[in-house]
């Protein structure tokens, strides 16, 4: 029997060996409807399906690809689409603003069935209504109800409006987890703090232009409660709880981690997993697992879904450049924190690996540009044990010069004299995982991508985590072991993160953005055996340095933030080592293990829990950040240590008498007579309020190691200490002071 549907690919008969697809009496299983081996189960195919039919997005009359790293991109004109099986020719309902009253395009994303099957939540954003002058849509969270065939948008449109919403997932007892732009907590954060003075969400850290920053939230079904959960740096985003095996219950989400510099291991997009309540956030997988697509292509995870038998499914896919698309990877995250990196019992098990592994039978490929195999674009898994998922499929196509229409790639086509990557066109099929076998859905069309794709069925309840999260200000940090390879260490010193707006330039931080803005918590005490346990703020990102007796960085900073959430300990088994997995608890060996010194310290007397923000002869009033803020006495949540140049550096230089010697002057003759060393402290330039104009602040920068103080040659020969050449032109307070500038990274400022 020939299915009708596989015309669109008879070229690709010629491509067995790249595709290894099957070519049976006529029938090539990829992409068909109902030919001989091509067909859905009745079992598969009873369970209803939804998935968005979208128009390509161009710009120019040129199809564009997305960029993951930016979620609030848009293309108005989606269709959301739930059909009553996944057979080709089952009948369709077409979900539409309209029957909420609203006559007006929008774009659909992310969707998600409840439990039951009968609500499909999604988020969306309506396009501007014609009628009211200045209005401004969202991305916002709707859900429908097939049974009734009605749509409601979750929240109310007072808040609807303060962000953008998406990313939506049913937790337990209805509850919403999704991601959002809105970050009250954060918001209010700042507002406490007197960080900002805009009321804009705060945006990404790091390159790659993530624009506001979005992070996980949870909301009653009704849309009341919203809460936020988590409080990193960047865009959290597709989560989706976990429902077997020691994870069940939690919830796994990709993260944008921007901290550390891009093209190194730690920045990019990684798996992972928190409580419903945001409480114990681990990094599950990928930072060193980068380099797995396509060849060793450079990948990113992305949407990632547990199995039935507890290993993630994920799309690995490129930041853009893809159309979207990518290959299908299936990842031990039981046994594996990275592809070649083993969990305490995977090493006990002599696993050694790879963790993860490409399902797509060679189907799919990551790499930019003509690749000759297709891509996935979404992916939902059936949990009924038939190894099958719903998928958005395109195979490869060219343009072609003097071509009317794109062709797809055979073998021949894609070496055409002028060929180009051309759109693909995704579709809608049932793939199963590690075969050829992708009976269609829908039909490939011109101009158009299926995506989006989710299975209405019933589904096993995870394990219920009760929120445990308190409400305070304050968590606690204990590291059980931190300076095994820095001797030297004697504290370590604490860091938070200085949420930007848009308003805040990369001029006005400074010369080197790479750290953006860093404000200091405080130091903690070392103890004898390498523990620490310290008072922390809650619910802002964390990072810690060890540094020396002179409070001296002697070490990297971690390369990720972390946070604590209010009347939670955090704790982490100890400092990275080669070859082991880190970041994990149950994954990483525990070092220092029993109570250790820091707790026995500690207990009963959080007095000393607190950090220490200690600057010997100086008055803390002019550099603490909050006036109750003194040493190790009424410490709050909000205290901070705030490091301005201009307001904290530059004043040093006139107060010390500095200025007086480091100045361009004229001789007698009215000769120009240059400060020593060509060291100019003035304030001059052609706007003195900027740094790169700033000729005091880019003469002291000239002279320091932005991130280490020791080898900055401001401080080379001794030159503050006893018997150097600026002995006691500075205090012991003033000199700590500006090695922690220096230590952060030199910044002009660290205060929107």
């Amino acid at each position: 029997m020939t299915c009708p549907c596989c015309g669109l690919f008879s070229a690709l008969v010629r491509r067995i060996q790249t595709y290894t697809i099957m070519l049976i009496a006529g029938s090539i299983l990829v992409g068909c409807g109902g030919g001989q081996g091509g067909s859905t189960d009745a079992l598969v195919s009873s369970y209803p399906l939804a998935f968005v039919k979208r128009p390509v997005p161009t710009a120019n009359n040129t199809p564009t690809s997305g960029t993951l790293f930016q979620p609030k991109q848009f293309t108005l004109g989606a269709k959301l689409i739930i059909k009553d099986s996944a057979t080709l020719n089952s009948n369709e309902t077409i979900v539409s603003p309209s029957l909420i009253g609203i006559n007006r395009d929008w774009d659909v994303k992310d969707l998600e069935f409840s439990d039951d099957g009968n609500k499909l939540i999604f988020a969306a954003k309506l396009d501007v209504d014609p009628t009211v002058v200045g209005d401004i849509q969202t991305w916002d969270i709707y859900e429908y109800t097939i049974s009734t065939k009605t749509l409601r948008r979750v929240m109310p449109a007072i808040e609807a409006v303060l962000g953008d919403d998406i990313s939506p997932h049913y937790l337990l007892n209805g509850r919403i987890i999704f991601s959002s732009t809105l970050n009250q907590t954060t918001q209010a954060v700042l507002a406490a703090q007197l960080s900002t003075i805009s009321t804009q969400a705060p945006v990404t850290e790091g390159s790659g232009g993530g624009g506001a920053s979005f992070k996980l939230h949870v909301m009653e079904s009704d849309g009341s409660g919203i809460h936020q959960v988590s409080f990193g740096t960047s865009h959290d985003l597709f989560p989706s709880m976990m429902r077997t095996g020691p994870y069940s219950g939690k919830i796994i989400f990709s993260r944008w981690d921007t901290k550390a510099v891009p093209g190194t291991s730690d920045f990019g997009m990684h798996l992972y997993m928190i409580n419903p309540d945001g409480t114990d956030e681990q990094y599950i997988y990928g930072r060193q697992s980068h380099a797995t697509g396509t060849n060793g292509d450079t990948i990113q995870f992305t949407k990632p879904w547990q199995l039935q038998d507890g290993r993630i499914l994920a799309l690995i896919r490129h930041n853009t450049g893809t159309f979207d698309g990518g290959d299908l990877a299936v990842i031990d995250i039981n046994n594996y924190v990275d592809n070649m990196l083993p969990t305490k019992t995977g090493l006990a098990a002599g696993l050694t690996g790879p963790a993860q592994s490409s399902i797509s039978a060679g189907l799919a490929s990551t790499n930019t540009g003509i690749t000759s195999t297709g891509k996935f674009n979404s992916v939902y898994p059936y949990y009924d044990g038939t190894n099958r998922v719903v998928v958005s499929y395109s195979q490869c196509y060219v343009n072609v010069p003097g071509q009317t229409d794109s062709l797809p790639c055979d073998g021949k086509n894609e070496k055409l004299t002028g060929a180009t990557a051309a759109a693909p066109r995704y579709y809608v099929a049932v793939y199963t995982l590690g075969s050829n076998l992708m009976p269609f859905v829908t039909t490939p069309e011109p101009g158009f991508y299926y995506t989006d794709v989710a299975v209405a069925q019933d589904k096993t309840s995870p394990t219920y985590i009760p929120d445990v999260a308190g409400t305070g200000k304050k968590g606690k940090l204990h590291l059980r072991k931190v300076n095994a390879d820095y001797p030297t260490a004697a504290y370590v010193r604490i860091y938070k993160h200085t949420y930007l707006d848009n308003t805040v330039t990369n001029i006005k931080i400074g010369i080197d953005t790479s750290r953006k803005m860093r404000e200091i918590i405080g130091y903690a005490p070392i103890q004898a055996d390498g523990s620490v346990r310290v008072e922390v703020p809650a619910n802002v990102p964390l990072s810690i340095q060890l540094v020396n007796s002179n409070y001296e960085n002697i070490g990297p900073e971690h390369p990720e933030w972390f946070t604590v959430r209010p009347d939670e300990e955090r704790v982490c088994n100890g400092c990275h080592v080669a070859g082991k997995a880190h970041g994990r608890t149950d994954a990483e060996d525990v070092s220092n293990p029993g109570t250790t010194l820091a707790q026995v310290a500690t207990a009963g007397n959080p007095i000393t829990m607190r950090p220490i923000i200690d600057y010997s002869g100086m008055d803390t009033s002019s550099l603490v950040n909050i006036s109750t803020c003194t040493i190790q006495s009424s410490w709050d949540g909000n205290c901070r240590v705030i490091i301005n140049y201009n307001l904290k550096i530059q004043p040093l230089w006139a107060a010390k008498g500095c200025i007086s010697c480091h100045v361009q002057t004229t001789d007698s003759n009215g000769n120009p007579v240059p400060p020593p060393n060509g060291f100019d402290l003035t304030i001059t330039g052609e706007n003195a309020g900027e740094p790169t104009n700033y000729t005091a602040y880019r003469n002291v920068y000239s002279r320091v190691t932005p991130g280490n103080a020791m080898n900055s040659t401001f401080f080379a020969n001794n030159r503050f200490g006893a018997g150097g050449s600026h002995e006691t032109r500075l205090t012991a307070g003033e000199i700590k002071l500006i090695k922690e500038w220096i230590d952060i990274g030199a910044q002009y400022q660290n205060q929107p």
